[in-house]
């Protein structure tokens, strides 16, 4: 069964990212298909990282190398600087602790670094203060629409001929 999903796995790597025929000679469409699938491989390989269970395994000795092959899967360390590693270890950190609705926000888009991320998150918090000021200016518009609405209310209910 294992086998099976390993085989499935490879086979989904392979696949190119989902791109129209006539988007092919577009660079920056195919290198933004590519950077996606990149991405999204990425994130299904932390997850896998972090969802593993030592019942999965047959004896702490096999927990171990699955936990090592399941590391070098995500953080690609073949291929990753130290420096790089570092970067994502601390990215994944920063991202979780994050408040629920800024962090689905930030991972919406996906950060490469953390910079990018604080960047969003500073992002986030501009939008949603923007937003407040907003709601604020909504209520007093709001509020003098009631004055209004309750002065034309009292101005049509006055008897006739009466004058201020």
């Amino acid at each position: 069964m294992r086998k099976a999903k390993l085989q499935k796995e490879k086979r989904d790597l392979r696949q190119r990212p989902e791109i129209k025929m006539e988007d092919r000679e577009d660079y920056w469409k195919v290198k933004s298909a590519v950077l996606h699938r990149e991405a999204v491989f990425r994130e299904k390989q932390r997850q896998k990282f972090r969802r593993f269970c030592f019942q999965e395994a047959e004896g702490p000795q096999q927990v171990l190398t699955r936990l090592q092959e399941l590391f070098c899967q995500w953080l690609q360390v073949e291929r990753s600087s130290k420096e790089q590693i570092l970067e994502l270890l601390l990215l994944e950190q920063f991202l979780n602790i994050l408040p629920r609705e800024m962090q689905n926000w930030v991972k919406e888009r996906t950060p490469d670094t953390c910079l990018e991320a604080v960047g969003l998150a500073e992002e986030f918090l501009r939008r949603l203060q923007t937003a407040e000021k907003s709601g604020e200016q909504v209520r007093k518009v709001r509020g003098r629409l009631m004055t209004l609405l309750s002065e034309l209310r009292w101005f049509k209910c006055r008897p006739a001929g009466y004058f201020c």
